[in-house]
């Protein structure tokens, strides 16, 4: 089950511990920043650990979304992204848009994410709900 925090204290309390662990912060390659207004996502797994996370913005930017490397390849990016997306659209949201690394921009483009612009290392990315 998927589990949304919008309360800053509780952010920081159940999500930077995890985001804070020296393989994730690697991964991330930036501090968590919590703005007024971002929802976070977060999926636990059987042991009741955080094994993904991802933030929206209330102007529907979607940050931080990761997975742990241990649960890759179980379909937990598309089950975070749709309970995302699902909370977007009852949320009023009409565009979501993103930087996502070579890596993970074959998984958003399958979701419906088109490019907006490439960079050396990343690409800003965009989806009309």
């Amino acid at each position: 089950m998927i589990s949304m925090l919008i309360e800053k204290k509780s952010i920081h309390e159940k999500v930077a511990p995890f985001a804070m662990r020296r393989d994730v912060f690697k991964e991330l390659g930036e501090p968590i920043l919590i703005d007024e207004g971002d929802v976070f996502f977060i999926k636990k797994d059987k042991a009741l650990d955080i094994c993904a996370f991802s933030a929206l913005s209330r102007a529907g930017v979607l940050k931080y979304m990761f997975v742990e490397s241990s649960h890759r390849g179980n379909g937990l990016f598309s089950e975070l992204y749709q309970y995302i997306e699902s909370y977007a659209i009852e949320s009023g949201i009409k565009k979501i848009s993103a930087v996502s690394t070579a890596m993970a921009l074959p998984m958003y483009q399958k979701k419906g994410f088109g490019v907006i612009h490439s960079y050396t290392n990343y690409h800003k990315i965009a989806k009309q709900l």
